[in-house]
């Protein structure tokens, strides 16, 4: 006997295989059993509903408020169970040198918490999550524009080489600590004051670590081609984020996505480029 028994369900395993009619028998928390015919304690009906594992959302931002709203119920009810942070380049950490500048910048997407932004790394912005349990597990990225901010804060500029040191090292600080990879927002400053030649060395520090680089693209779209170009470059994996969304306000590709921007990306995997792309499951952007 079970504790709970989830009835009746359409199981979609997220292995690749079909769909199949089971039961999920749970005990203590754990699944236990996938079969036909369990009996539990509890009943929950899943007949005519999928019954799938939790999703990943390769991109959001719940960085900016889980410190206010820790059980991130909002996810959760869509079956999200785990989901990166720091996307866009706009991570909340480090907090160094210009940390009065990427606070002001941050703030507004904070909805108004009263934070004490007393961390300095990755680490202890980690630390602070983990003292409140938040309602689904996160996966971190480092901000590229956060790293940017700290460094040189706004100024729009190449980096000198000095500056690019300190990059790499606050990069390499981040993936030390566990960070997955390194994001970008190459469409709003200071992504839009960044050339390829500083990206290709951060790249070049996230394949010792073997990090992934994902990237809020400037809104063209050529700028495929450019990211595309990139990848190659660094030789790094890539993940284009709001792939649809990225190439926004400009109608001639509607319905056409197929055709440009994804046998882009297929063109560029027959190439030996790790690229993917994720795409909102929703008609904004």
């Amino acid at each position: 006997m079970f504790d709970l028994v989830v009835k009746d369900g359409r199981v979609v395993d997220g292995t690749g295989a079909p769909w199949f009619w089971a039961d999920i028998g749970i005990k203590g928390g754990v699944i236990a059993k996938v079969a036909r015919h369990l009996e539990g304690d509890n009943i929950i009906d899943a007949s005519g509903l999928v019954v799938s594992p939790g999703w990943v959302d390769i991109h959001m931002h719940a960085d900016h408020t889980v410190l206010g709203n820790t059980r991130l119920e909002s996810y959760v009810h869509q079956g999200v169970t785990a989901a990166t942070m720091g996307n866009c380049g706009l991570s909340m950490y480090p907090l160094q040198k210009h940390k009065e500048d990427l606070v002001a910048y941050l703030k507004p997407f904070t909805s108004g918490l009263k934070l004490k932004w007393d961390w300095q790394d990755m680490d202890g912005f980690i630390k602070r999550i983990e003292a409140v349990g938040p309602g689904i597990n996160l996966v971190p990225l480092v901000g590229h524009g956060s790293i940017r901010i700290n460094v040189m804060g706004f100024e729009d500029r190449d980096a000198e080489p000095r500056e690019l040191e300190e990059m790499k090292a606050m990069l390499r600080e981040a993936l030390s600590q566990g960070a997955y990879g390194m994001s970008t927002g190459l469409g709003y400053p200071p992504g839009t004051f960044t050339k390829d030649h500083e990206l290709v060395e951060l790249g070049r520090v996230l394949n010792e670590y073997g990090g992934l680089y994902t990237t809020h693209m400037r809104g063209n779209p050529e700028n495929l081609q450019d990211t595309i170009a990139l990848g190659f470059k660094a030789g790094m994996p890539v993940q284009v984020s709001h792939l649809g969304s990225s190439c926004g306000g400009h109608p001639e590709l509607h319905g056409r996505h197929r055709e440009t921007t994804l046998k882009a990306i297929d063109d560029a995997r027959g190439r030996g480029l790790d690229i993917t792309a994720d795409i909102s499951p929703y008609t904004a952007g």
